[in-house]
């Protein structure tokens, strides 16, 4: 998506997301996409809602720093564009295999940053979120200073297919050289490129399909239209429904 308005700092420790004139609601359909991250148990960046000029803003805090009073601690925080030599122009090229391979080089805890990045991208296709590209993973120090990295929470995450219903790619970047006509099947492929058994990406699929209802309550309860919100649950129940159909041998 194109940039969008992004104030840093203000407040202090904050990044803060108003309304835009190009596309309505995208502090409300963030705010809701992160909701949606944290039913499916997606370690998601402190949100929150806020009113601002009488319309909603979207404010979130960097993890890239902890402030307490006067003391500020940083955490060295590279995203995948960096770790895998890419330019920010090119965080479209690449693959949710090659995002394993990073968290398999760099990561601390690779078997639970597997796992996470798994499900991120199952959750994101659900969702409809297809912005999820190389600048939106992130690898941040356990502790300021101890060089020793895990995937950060996560953040930006936006259901871009409701809000650009032009864009056809269901993914930011590709899985088995896909980015559309998106299957069961393409998951799979990734859970056995990320080592993954079986087993463990088969529960993480089940575990997301048998939250739809949880899904569709958290959307009635978003601020945005009626019409907004009944795009945003076809389109959740569309994505369930494709990733219930097993894969044909």
């Amino acid at each position: 998506m194109n940039a969008r308005l992004t104030i840093v700092d203000y407040p202090t420790g904050y990044i803060l997301k108003p309304q835009t004139e190009e596309f309505k609601n995208m502090p409300e359909f963030e705010d809701l996409a992160m909701r949606l991250a944290e039913i499916m148990g997606i370690q998601t960046v402190p949100h929150a809602l806020i009113k601002m000029n009488g319309e909603y803003a979207y404010i979130t805090k960097r993890i890239d720093r902890d402030i307490t009073g006067e003391k500020i601690r940083l955490y060295a925080m590279e995203d995948f564009c960096q770790l895998s030599r890419r330019l920010t122009q090119d965080k479209y090229r690449g693959s949710y295999e090659n995002c394993g391979r990073i968290i398999k080089k760099y990561s601390e805890i690779p078997g639970v940053d597997l796992s996470e990045l798994f499900l991120r991208v199952v959750g994101s296709f659900v969702m409809g979120n297809s912005d999820m590209h190389l600048k939106n993973f992130s690898l941040r120090e356990t502790e300021p200073g101890n060089r020793k990295f895990h995937l950060s929470k996560a953040y930006d995450m936006l259901p871009v297919n409701v809000i650009m219903p032009e864009d056809q790619e269901q993914l930011a970047l590709t899985i088995n050289g896909k980015k559309r006509n998106i299957h069961r099947k393409e998951f799979l492929i990734l859970a056995e490129s990320c080592g993954l058994m079986p087993k463990v990406a088969e529960r993480i699929i089940a575990k997301v399909c048998g939250l739809k209802e949880k899904f569709l309550k958290q959307v009635d309860e978003a601020y945005l239209s009626e019409n907004q919100k009944e795009k945003v649950k076809e389109l959740i129940v569309e994505r369930i429904e494709i990733l219930k159909k097993e894969p044909k041998l």
